[in-house]
């Protein structure tokens, strides 16, 4: 489960909860038209994460698509 807070601008902060993954985060946040790769590369550089590799309690910056 993903907890998820409206911020100003083009973003949300996301609580990562255990058993998410960067690949399901990207799923439920992406455009219809947005290849779900190149939407978890681009969560995964905007965060300055090194892998696709999340533990529960990070939290995410998710760039609206």
């Amino acid at each position: 489960m993903v907890i998820a807070d409206e911020v100003p601008g083009n973003e949300q902060h996301v609580i990562v909860k255990s058993g998410d993954s960067l690949w399901a985060i990207a799923s439920r946040y992406k455009s219809d038209e947005t290849d779900i790769r190149d939407y978890v590369n681009e969560i995964r550089d905007h965060n300055q994460l090194v892998s696709t590799e999340i533990q529960s309690g990070d939290v995410l910056v998710i760039p609206h698509d």
